[in-house]
């Protein structure tokens, strides 16, 4: 199997635990379909579900799918300014450096949800504090003047 940008054979090699084709020469890589989630899942602890659309506005690519030959799409990744390549078929191509981004984005995704877990908490307890006896009491007073 051959790089689609450069057509330097591919190598087998370990990212994160998943056995992926990389380019010696561009370091770009070929993600099978199901490779793609169990690179999210190194940094993305929650299910599947809560990740949501993975490919949005997709387009034509330039590329060829190096396992069909067929040509490639572009889309969005995850409603971000990622332009990633795939065949719908066979997997994504990630090129220098789109990995790393994949996996930044994935790493803010679950950041911005435990603070959000926070704020929400926060939020109750504030709430909570409100309807206190105490705090009713004083309200109540406030308007009885």
């Amino acid at each position: 199997m051959n790089c689609p940008e450069c057509r330097t054979e591919l190598k087998l090699e370990k990212f994160n635990g998943i056995e992926v084709k990389k380019c010696p020469q561009c370091s770009g890589l070929w993600l099978e379909l199901p490779e793609i989630d169990q690179l999210e899942d190194t940094v993305y602890p929650y299910d599947d579900d809560t990740k949501g659309t993975r490919i949005f506005n997709t387009f034509k690519s330039d590329l060829s799918c190096p396992e069909c030959q067929g040509a490639m799409q572009k889309f969005n990744y995850r409603f971000y300014d990622l332009v990633i390549n795939f065949c719908p078929k066979d997997g994504y191509w990630l090129e220098k450096g789109e990995v790393e981004r994949v996996l930044q984005l994935m790493k803010e995704e679950v950041k911005e949800m435990v603070d959000d877990a926070k704020l929400e908490e926060r939020w109750k307890g504030a709430l909570n504090n409100l309807m206190t006896p105490s705090f009713m009491s004083r309200l109540k007073e406030l308007f009885h003047r």
